[in-house]
């Protein structure tokens, strides 16, 4: 539209408006063609995840718009879940996360579990008698990817999920600047001390 509105005075009218119109409408031109249909979608798909990057210190600062509403009518659902008055830290139903680079693999399935208030709760994984290595570092990957899930940094593929009676993945900005997350045996005591100090 806007091309067609510049290239129209071209033809007729002031002969100082003639080469103005002409810029303008070349510049449309190339703008709405070759920088936003050509290369900004050709810079995204080398970038990939990159493009979308955000600082954590800006991503927990920034509100998290829901548009359309889906994550409240989400949330409003959940508001007497598990039970009405529970005093949960955290309460879970169902979860199950299948491995993103193999969709026939589940990380984990079927977690349900309800941490009340002032009570912890310990993740372990469990290898069967006689279990391989392999089969160590899967336990041991569900674990981890458990834990990501419950501190808001991974989203579940299926399940309910509240985390001081806030809904996950809607609330999961909010969860994450709540909860800290230690592997204790890279970050060791200190790890731990550091993120109780927060």
């Amino acid at each position: 539209i806007m091309v067609a509105v510049f290239v129209a005075f071209v033809p007729e009218g002031d002969s100082n408006i003639k080469p103005i119109a002409l810029a303008l409408a070349v510049g449309v031109f190339v703008d709405a063609f070759v920088v936003r249909m050509t290369l900004v979608p050709a810079v995204l798909q080398l970038l990939g995840d990159k493009a979308w990057w955000m600082p954590r210190w800006l991503d927990r600062r920034l509100p998290s718009f829901d548009v359309e509403g889906e994550g409240l009518t989400h949330e409003l659902q959940l508001a007497e879940w598990p039970e009405p008055g529970a005093r949960d830290v955290v309460a879970a139903a169902g979860l199950s996360l299948t491995d993103p680079q193999d969709p026939t693999r589940r990380v984990y399935a079927d977690v349900s579990v309800r941490v009340p208030e002032g009570t912890s709760l310990v993740v372990r994984g469990v290898v069967a008698p006689g279990g391989s290595g392999a089969a160590a570092a899967d336990a041991e990957e569900a674990v981890s990817a458990l834990l990501l899930t419950l501190a808001g940094r991974l989203a579940p593929d299926a399940g309910l999920l509240t985390v001081t009676r806030l809904v996950l993945p809607v609330r999961a900005a909010t969860v994450r600047s709540r909860v800290a997350l230690v592997h204790l045996p890279t970050a060791g005591v200190d790890g731990l001390a550091r993120a109780l100090a927060e």
